[in-house]
């Protein structure tokens, strides 16, 4: 690797091919991580030097490329996040207020070096609390901010993140993730609470949820709560979870093959789904659960981590897709206690129940 290919880079990622503003050392700095070896504080030396730093004031504290008036103006800003925090069309709305609040906050010069500076965080699994100058960013934008059919937390993560906010591209639809964050997806969740929704179940998972809570009802009498409970369900499980009741419903299924009586026919059609999947689970509870763990598992795995923001404590809990879904499969043919419910036809999450290194507090079932 030549200086002159990386001049050659930096030139061609500059909109008039050489620097004119502070800002544009920004793009110099991440060609030379890109297309070096070099360490963060060596490319920022060099990024140093060629702004006419004197080089006796690099130390391994050195904040980021650009003082913080690299922005022209409100309208200059607004340019720098859309072309850096966002995917092409979406929408970032406030983003003049943003500017204002951050240059007459006391800690602007602080703001600006982390919008424009190299990355600091990484994606990881753990608990984040959200303090210092983050929070300070994570406030400026929770007050100015609005991104369409999303959450203004979304350009906290992906300035913190080094991201870009993805959730409500114009005419995409079915997308999960909300920042995208190199190659890796992220969907996040905000919420004054730890109950987080994680989305709408597919369409064959609804169907297929309510066949058996109508099979539960009409074999057991209980009426499931219009919310589908994690408790609700589980009862009608344990109710179902014996011979003595599977022998009865092979019974019907006989019955009904046999019978002339609709009502019967009927009734060991919609039973006899639940034993002609493929892998021939032969009880319905085990039928049920492997439903329920199909949908989780689609779900969880449409991104590759998870993020969860609790108001309350403004900390960010982030999850890998691959750690998160077993902890919401059945367990012991039983709903996970990390399910709240399916309400809606959507899937609750009881942050509080995730048994992982992220959680801060785990309650008991």
């Amino acid at each position: 690797m030549t200086i002159e290919s990386i001049i050659t880079e930096w030139s061609y990622r500059l909109p008039k091919g050489y620097p004119t503003q502070p800002r544009d050392y920004k793009l110099l700095y991440d060609v030379i991580l890109e297309m070096t070896d070099l360490t963060p504080l060596e490319a920022q030396y060099i990024v140093n030097r060629a702004q006419g730093v004197n080089e006796d004031v690099i130390t391994e504290q050195s904040g980021p490329v650009g003082p913080a008036n690299a922005f022209d103006d409100a309208a200059s800003f607004e340019i720098y996040v859309i072309e850096n925090f966002a995917v092409k069309g979406q929408q970032i709305i406030g983003l003049p207020g943003m500017y204002d609040a951050i240059m007459n906050h006391e800690n602007s010069d602080e703001l600006i070096k982390l919008i424009i500076g190299p990355t600091q965080m990484r994606l990881a699994t753990g608990a984040f609390p959200i303090r210092g100058i983050y929070n300070v960013l994570f406030k400026i934008i929770e007050s100015t901010i609005k991104i369409p059919n999303g959450n203004q937390s979304e350009l906290w993560l992906a300035i913190a993140f080094g991201g870009q906010v993805k959730g409500a591209v114009a005419g995409q639809s079915g997308i999960e993730a909300d920042v995208q964050i190199g190659t890796d997806t992220v969907s996040l969740k905000n919420y004054e609470d730890i109950t987080f929704d994680f989305g709408s179940l597919s369409s064959d998972g609804v169907q297929l949820l309510n066949s058996f809570l109508e099979m539960g009802k009409l074999l057991t009498g209980q009426e499931i709560n219009k919310t589908k409970g994690r408790g609700s369900i589980n009862q009608v499980l344990d109710f179902l979870d014996n011979e003595k009741i599977e022998s009865e419903i092979r019974q019907i299924i006989k019955l009904g093959n046999t019978s002339d009586i609709t009502f019967l026919k009927n009734i060991a059609i919609q039973l006899e789904q639940f034993y002609t999947l493929d892998d021939n689970l032969d009880t319905m509870i085990h039928a049920f659960c492997r439903i329920v763990d199909d949908m989780i598992s689609e779900k969880i795995n449409s991104v590759g981590w998870w993020g969860m923001i609790v108001k309350g404590n403004t900390t960010l809990f982030l999850e890998s897709s691959a750690e998160l879904a077993p902890l919401l499969m059945c367990r012991n043919d039983r709903l996970s206690p990390a399910i709240a419910n399916f309400h809606q036809n959507k899937l609750f999450v009881r942050g509080s129940q995730l048994n992982t290194k992220v959680t801060a507090q785990k309650t008991q079932d």
